[in-house]
């Protein structure tokens, strides 16, 4: 799903562009009309283009929260079991930041224990050098498997009503849990190297 959604930000980074210089071409070919209100007319434009660009941002930086937070709330959630990874590309976001994106070969658990074989391509912080095994929580629509998101560990832990699932899962599947959290991107790491790092 990461990159379905690296994609759709590269298309609306290209249209934002395209906007921009179209708008600016318009400017220049027009200036004749507009030069008496020249000082309203740039603040206006660069208002605009203010606004397009912090719309592009958020929707950059923001997309996949709000997919997880979402799926969480209406309760598609699923266990994750992650076999295996594989580099996929960097990227950058809107803040220039720099991200790694990992395909993982993941068995997915839903809510009946039906496994669901799935490659998820997620991104994470350029700290991420390997992937270790181990389960998560991702979002999960049947028949959408390969579109899961990895559910940081810190918003499963603070909803009580997960605690039943957890359970569940807990009883039947015996997970190894890997803690999933967020430092400058998502980073996937063993619970003893998060001891070992404090």
């Amino acid at each position: 799903m990461q990159l379905k959604l690296y994609k759709r930000s590269t298309l609306l980074l290209t249209i934002v562009v395209i906007i921009e210089i179209s708008m600016i071409l318009l400017l220049i070919k027009t200036r004749e009309s507009w030069q008496n209100n020249a000082i309203l007319t740039i603040l206006g434009f660069a208002a605009f283009m203010f606004l397009l660009t912090v719309l592009y941002s958020y929707y950059d930086l923001n997309a996949d929260k709000k997919l997880i937070r979402k799926a969480v709330s209406n309760g598609d959630v699923a266990l994750a079991r992650i076999k295996d990874g594989s580099f996929v590309r960097f990227a950058r976001d809107a803040r220039f930041k720099n991200h790694v994106f990992w395909k993982l070969d993941v068995e997915i658990y839903d809510n009946d224990m039906k496994s669901h074989e799935a490659q998820i391509i997620e991104k994470f912080s350029l700290h991420q050098t390997t992937i270790p095994k181990g389960d998560v929580y991702v979002t999960y629509v049947e028949g959408k498997e390969n579109d899961s998101l990895i559910i940081p560990n810190v918003i499963i832990a603070s909803i009580p009503e997960y605690k039943v699932l957890t359970d569940e899962y807990e009883k039947a599947l015996k997970p190894k849990y890997l803690n999933a959290y967020i430092n400058d991107g998502l980073l996937l790491e063993s619970y003893k190297e998060s001891l070992n790092r404090k």
